[in-house]
């Protein structure tokens, strides 16, 4: 991850990966 990334950012795209 690019460093500045907000957290929440990745919580959203794990979250968006797992219903796909």
């Amino acid at each position: 991850m690019a460093n500045g990334t907000p957290p929440h950012f990745f919580k959203i795209f794990a979250l968006t990966s797992a219903k796909l």
